[in-house]
């Protein structure tokens, strides 16, 4: 599949959109997510306000399946994309815990710290109450400054 870019038409678009419709069910290699994952950036990136509901659970069930790899590209890819668009996109409680497991779990401290802005921007009661729960806690310090950064911005 070829990358669509921004200089396309707006057929291009909408073949982008079938293409990403066609394909997020075929899950298999990264290579897969991978170009996925772009089809979904394009497609929020262009239409992100006229998704209907099936277009939007298709591209959160990329996005976990991105965050459930232990490939770090595909790892921070998502998580970018849940930062950038979450304010337009309400994406699943799946994806709330696999953004969260990706901050419990994960060995570097920046995909961390990502994954704690991704559920700041998320603003999912039950991932800004963990947050709020975890923040004494947590032992890496710029991911505490972090988590009260995101749980200052939340309340302001």
């Amino acid at each position: 599949m070829s990358t669509i870019r921004k200089s396309h038409t707006a057929a291009g678009v909408l073949l982008a959109a079938a293409l990403l419709l066609t394909s997020l069910p075929a899950a298999a290699s990264n290579g897969s997510i991978a170009e996925r994952l772009e089809e979904a950036r394009v497609l929020l990136e262009t239409r992100a306000s006229t998704l209907g509901a099936a277009q939007i659970e298709a591209i959160s069930s990329t996005v976990g399946e991105a965050l459930e790899t232990a490939h770090y590209g595909l790892q921070t890819s998502a998580l970018r994309l849940v930062i950038t668009y979450a304010d337009e996109v309400e994406f699943s409680r799946t994806t709330v815990f696999d953004v969260v497991r990706l901050y419990r779990d994960h060995k570097d401290d920046r995909v961390r710290r990502m994954a704690v802005v991704a559920l700041g921007e998320m603003n999912h009661a039950w991932g800004n109450d963990m947050l709020k729960r975890s923040l004494r806690f947590e032992k890496s310090a710029p991911v505490r400054h972090t988590i009260a950064a995101v749980l200052a911005e939340a309340k302001g």
